[in-house]
């Protein structure tokens, strides 16, 4: 980073305080909480963990409701001459669901000022029921953090598009304690009790230097949507408003069949999901899928390049897009699913909660978010596959986005006795992926075949080269023989297999 975006102002910092509100007791005869208060110091670590500035989450209760805030308590020093980014994240978890977070952000210039500028990140609340059950739990857990423009204009996701362009902020503090969700977390009262305690904080550590908390895949981090948005105009023959889709809870792209099957009924329909570790979303997330949903259209398919909602509303939203596709076209049309990486989890998810689903393409897609964090994954410095980083990086990913305890139902691996054993599915992993190992891939073809002796699941690693692939590029041979499997997956149907009538998506 720059000659310290902050360290001019450390010396001048004019810090002020807030003043905790006194606790209220509880009315007679109604167990109501305290309010409960936790304190952190937002730390620059460039400067030996210096502090400036301050983090309070707070959490007041009523009989049924907690409400967590989380606000900069003591003002942040910026020093002058760059643009920053003070974001607050709260997060509330309970036993069961999926972590619910919620993030703001203020923008604040400093390169026209004369000096230090003192400042705020915003302010968040939330409020959500008080846990019920006589063994569950709930936490709220507040994070700010400090961030200055990098980069300007440079690519906001790898492969997200050439034109899709935004600053690059990078980490100059942030207020996560060292000891993790014990030290920024405050438990949530049950009904009817007191008195709560924090689960446990999340064991798997991948190595590397602390980049912050927000989708990271830190221990306890913290799942947050990743927008972009597409640049230009739709390409021809699609369509992103569908009678089809109305009221869809995300952005999408139907795309008619193309080349010597443009005007003819399609063959089926495929999903195409993207990836993006769950958080990253957005229109610009399905620009970058177009060329996937071109392959498939060239081939005669009907094609839905659809996004989602963020990290725990994900899979909600692809099973939306299918209900709806099987809503407008029967029970007797072709249905399938490709994606990567997340995406690819997700279709495998699908084809497990939903009867029906002909077929998945999974590139790169992780399969037991239970598991990959003792599995090793390629390492550039070795060449072989020996390092665990990827793989837990993955783990809290996964933890982050749907909750450390609802992996087992969220790890396709787990599932493979649901409807998943009746799909076609194709794997393809790059040998140099660096995130997912390929025992995953491995792991999902022995439990179907398990489950299914006679399953359809092709699994197959592809050799590295430059041309672009999920994680890692892979050879010019890799990629033709992967498209050719693909063909051999969706080879079973025909025009004579599929009536017309039905699988015609536009009216």
């Amino acid at each position: 980073m720059p000659a310290g975006p902050m360290t001019a102002a450390l010396a001048v910092v004019a810090l002020f305080s807030v003043i905790d509100g006194a606790a209220q007791p509880p009315r007679a005869g109604r167990p109501v909480p305290r309010e409960s208060v936790v304190h952190n110091p937002i730390r620059i670590a460039t400067l030996a963990e210096s502090e400036d500035g301050v983090v309070t989450t707070r959490v007041t209760y009523t009989e049924k409701a907690a409400t967590g805030e989380v606000r900069t308590t003591r003002s942040v020093a910026l020093a002058r001459g760059f643009r920053y980014k003070l974001s607050t994240c709260l997060t509330f978890h309970s036993d069961g669901s999926a972590p619910l977070t919620t993030c703001l952000d203020r923008l604040i210039d400093t390169r026209l000022a004369h000096g230090p500028v003192h400042a705020t990140a915003p302010v968040v609340r939330l409020v959500r029921p008080r846990p019920s059950g006589p063994v569950s739990w709930a936490y709220f857990a507040g994070y700010g953090q400090v961030t200055y423009a990098a980069r300007t204009g440079a690519a906001a996701k790898a492969g997200a598009g050439s034109d899709v362009a935004a600053d690059v902020f990078a980490v100059v503090a942030h207020s996560w304690p060292d000891n993790g969700l014990q030290g920024a977390g405050v438990a949530v009262a049950r009904q009817g009790q007191t008195r709560a305690t924090l689960p446990a904080n999340d064991p798997v550590k991948p190595a590397g230097p602390f980049s912050g908390a927000i989708n990271t895949g830190r221990a306890d981090s913290i799942c947050r949507p990743d927008p972009s948005i597409a640049r230009g105009p739709l390409p021809s023959g699609v369509t992103s408003s569908h009678p089809a889709y109305r009221g869809a809870p995300a952005f999408y792209e139907v795309g008619r069949p193309t080349g010597a099957f443009a005007g003819r009924p399609p063959l089926g329909v495929m999903l195409v999901i993207h990836g993006g570790g769950w958080y990253y979303n957005g229109s610009g997330a399905t620009q970058s899928d177009r060329p996937v949903a071109d392959r498939w259209r060239a081939r005669g398919w009907e094609t839905v390049n659809l996004t989602y909602h963020a990290c725990g509303r994900s899979l909600d939203d692809v099973l939306w897009f299918y209900d709806q596709t099987r809503a407008w076209l029967g029970r007797s049309a072709i249905v399938c699913a490709s994606g990567a990486s997340a995406g690819g989890h997700l279709a495998l998810m699908l084809a497990s909660k939903r009867n029906g689903v002909y077929c998945v393409v999974s590139q790169g897609g992780p399969t037991d978010l239970r598991t990959v964090q003792n599995q090793t994954a390629y390492d550039r410095t070795t060449g072989r596959s020996t390092q665990l980083n990827g793989g837990r990086t993955l783990h809290n990913v996964g933890a982050a986005a749907f909750g450390e305890e609802n992996l087992a139902a969220v790890s396709p691996v787990n599932l493979a006795a649901t409807y998943l054993k009746g799909t076609r599915v194709l794997q393809g992993f790059a040998v140099a992926d660096p995130l997912v190992p390929y025992q995953q891939a491995t792991d999902l073809r022995a439990a179907m075949l398990a489950a299914n002796p006679s399953a359809y699941v092709d699994t197959v690693q592809l050799a590295r080269g430059a041309v672009s692939f999920v994680h890692a590029p892979v050879s010019q041979a890799a990629m033709a023989d992967f498209n050719a499997r693909e063909e051999l997956l969706v080879a079973p149907i025909t025009p004579m297999s599929c009536p017309a009538a039905t699988m015609a998506v536009h009216p």
